[in-house]
């Protein structure tokens, strides 16, 4: 019984310690925010899963003369929702919860149509299904990032073509 709990208690440790010591997020804007007509934000955690998906969309993205921004997840209540014609948010579900700052973000934006989101989570059957909001979840498989990519790439094109 002790061990057990010794077990969970160094094992919380660690994800704590990890989860408390990666980067930051930089934010990064690519195209003309005024000349350009389609707009995505990208609201992320700084894993290197994330950083690579998120890379791989910009490069994909950009072909569709897109203004993209990407920021950290915890900018994301920063940012005027009205500016973008997709909000593309990658973050982890732990504890049973998303961050608390999508949550917060989830709860007062009107747009929910204009939402993608990528959870990563251990058990995918576990994540919040949101209605109204195009998600999915995926464990974070650095050898899995390039197909998780084009599956957010393809749902920011379908949402980008439902607005022309």
């Amino acid at each position: 019984m002790i061990r057990q709990i010794k077990i969970r208690f160094q094992y919380l440790l660690f994800i704590v310690l990890v989860g408390c010591s990666t980067a930051a997020v930089q934010t990064s804007e690519i195209g003309n925010k005024i000349t350009c007509s389609n707009k995505v934000l990208i609201a992320t955690q700084p894993t290197e899963f994330k950083n690579r998906v998120v890379a791989e969309m910009e490069k994909s993205l950009q072909n569709d003369l897109c203004y993209i921004k990407r920021i950290s997840i915890s900018h994301l209540n920063d940012e005027p929702t009205a500016d973008y014609d997709v909000i593309a948010i990658l973050g982890a579900y732990t504890m049973m919860s998303y961050p608390s700052e999508v949550k917060e973000f989830l709860n007062k934006i009107p747009e929910k149509e204009k939402l993608v989101m990528l959870i990563t989570a251990g058990s995918p059957e576990k994540v919040d299904k949101t209605p109204q909001i195009d998600a999915f979840s995926s464990a974070s498989v650095l050898t899995k990032s390039t197909l998780v990519a084009k599956k957010m790439v393809k749902k920011v094109q379908l949402h980008l073509g439902s607005k022309n």
